[in-house]
């Protein structure tokens, strides 16, 4: 972990802090390993704070670079008391942080002329690149979702609650530790919801069954769509067709150097030039790892400039109102000359 807190430090050393508050279970782990929803990291210019309570007590002294501090009383006062003997004056805080708490910790610093300050991204900014255990790991998640889906029945006159808890226990039958996010199986007209939640409609014969589902393994992830039909694809074939190439278009653009809008861009043009451009309603893409959206944005909306080990899906989708829906979705590693797609070998 060493690194990462030594970028970090440089990066709150040119935003002129004086410490970071993390507070965010995802960026606590990110920086100090340490897994738990009820802890926080205080980065200051010369230690490192664990702050947890009396429940991970044992758990907070196997971390290494990080000393740890027992919450006696209430969180504010535990903090200011570090923050008095650091002598730090400046501190930035994740400005996620519910308004409620953040407010909190004002007023309870302001005695000491302690000072806090909100800002945004600065552990997801180095997230945004993945290390080779990283990227392992992500590819594990891949390996069961393929073998989950490979043993999936789906069987006509089954509801779509049915399948989608089938789905849950086959991902931990081989191994996940949880769905990565609440699984989605759309079948029929329910498809052309984006984000459908599942009911206890019975799939038939001839209609498109969406399934959108993650993996959750060692606090990574993945995330992927696919679309079978139990029969004859119908009026949504040709959708399915131009979902694919857009798809395509937008995998042959991912290299570094290239604008993440632009790879949206790619798709989203294919699909306007077909008919469907306002049937595609949603970002190409996001990213994904610790959380199961994260940075990069690939949408119209990005910003960022792709650049090795980035991780994102991409995920075009047409959506015809009381017809149905496409969407397919694959995750992509983006490689010193161009991608590496992680979902490719799980049949579309």
């Amino acid at each position: 972990m060493t690194h990462k807190i030594t970028k970090l430090k440089a990066i709150i050393k040119k935003k002129r802090l004086d410490a970071f508050l993390v507070t965010d279970p995802h960026n606590v782990y990110y920086m100090s390993g340490f897994k738990s929803t009820d802890a926080a990291l205080l980065i200051t210019k010369r230690d490192n704070f664990l702050i947890t309570d009396f429940r991970y007590k044992e758990d907070a002294q196997e971390i290494s670079d990080f000393k740890p501090c027992l919450v006696n009383g209430h969180f504010k006062d535990t903090l200011k008391q570090v923050l008095k003997e650091s002598e730090a004056r400046q501190v930035g805080f994740e400005d996620t942080l519910p308004y409620a708490k953040a407010n909190l910790l004002k007023e309870a610093l302001k005695a000491e002329k302690i000072r806090i300050v909100p800002v945004s991204d600065l552990i997801e900014g180095l997230r945004l690149f993945k290390d080779d255990t990283e990227i392992k790991k992500i590819k594990a998640t891949a390996t069961i979702a393929k073998k989950a889906l490979a043993a999936l029945k789906i069987r006509r006159g089954a509801t779509e609650k049915e399948i989608a808890q089938e789905l849950d226990c086959l991902i931990r039958l081989f191994g996940a530790d949880a769905p990565a996010f609440p699984t989605i199986v759309a079948s029929g007209k329910n498809s052309s919801r984006p984000h459908a939640a599942v009911t206890n409609k019975t799939v038939r014969k001839n209609e498109p069954v969406l399934i959108d589902f993650g993996v959750n393994l060692n606090m990574y992830n993945c995330d992927l769509t696919r679309v079978f039909i139990l029969g004859k694809m119908n009026a949504l074939s040709d959708i399915y067709v131009i979902c694919r190439e857009a798809q395509q278009r937008a995998i042959e653009m991912i290299r570094p150097g290239i604008s993440a809008k632009d790879v949206d861009k790619a798709a989203r043009d294919y699909i306007t030039t077909k008919g469907f451009g306002k049937s595609f309603g949603h970002a190409l893409g996001h990213g994904i790892g610790l959380s199961v959206h994260e940075l990069p944005q690939i949408s119209l909306k990005g910003h960022e400039v792709l650049k090795p080990n980035m991780v994102f899906t991409v995920e075009p989708g047409i959506y015809i109102e009381k017809v149905g829906g496409i969407r397919i979705e694959d995750m992509v590693l983006v490689t010193k000359k161009g991608c590496e797609v992680l979902t490719n070998d799980i049949p579309k």
